[in-house]
């Protein structure tokens, strides 16, 4: 049983997909979520391995097995109440992720082979950041802290999300630019490409 002020390691998340892979018969799954920093560096900080529920699903079929795996190792199951972690499976569609992210990938076998896909931090961010959550903002700190996180690479990358629009560039910009070395620039909409936007008019 993990306990609640022990962050989650790469250990902990291979026996969540080990059984992921049991009961949906899947052995690829893309981590996504505060817990992707696992699969980019050895030793994150805390505040970034806090969560104790794994975002994931499985990549060829993510609606397939989602009950299955909601349902043995989601919230409130049995593997949560002995492990002290859980599952939740999530739709990709859901997800605010920049053009390029899957070419981003990271690789990683785990237990019985099971392959876990995790999406790189920068990427995982554009969405934290959207959402400005004071445990989201938390996270994007502490991987700044540590250099797991580029500020520019994600005022970049946020210009590059399909569906969002321009006050939520605009809002992640915003929340992104105390950590900016230098203001030139915020306000060039240049990187974004004006389809991916949707219209404000009437």
């Amino acid at each position: 049983m993990k306990s609640a002020t022990d962050p989650m390691l790469l250990d902990d998340v291979s026996e969540l997909l080990f059984e992921a892979a049991k009961v949906s018969n899947h052995r690829r799954f893309v981590v996504a979520g505060s817990l992707s920093v696992i699969g980019a560096v050895m030793t994150p900080p805390r505040e970034m391995t806090m969560s104790r529920d794994l975002d994931m699903y499985p990549e060829l079929d993510p609606g397939r097995g989602f009950q299955e795996i909601a349902s043995n190792l989601g919230e409130n199951s049995a593997f949560h109440k002995s492990r002290g972690f859980y599952a939740d499976p999530i739709s990709p569609q859901l997800l605010a992720l920049p053009d390029g992210w899957e070419g981003r990938l990271g690789q990683i076998p785990t237990k019985g082979g099971v392959i876990a896909l995790f999406i790189e931090p920068n990427d995982v961010a554009i969405g934290k950041l959207l959402r400005g959550n004071p445990n989201d903002m938390r996270w994007i700190e502490a991987g700044i802290a540590e250099g797991i996180l580029n500020p520019d690479t994600m005022r970049h990358r946020a210009a590059l999300v399909t569906g969002i629009d321009f006050e939520e560039l605009q809002l992640i910009r915003s929340r992104l630019a105390p950590y900016l070395t230098s203001s030139d620039g915020l306000d060039d909409e240049s990187e974004a490409p004006a389809k991916s936007w949707r219209s404000h008019t009437p």
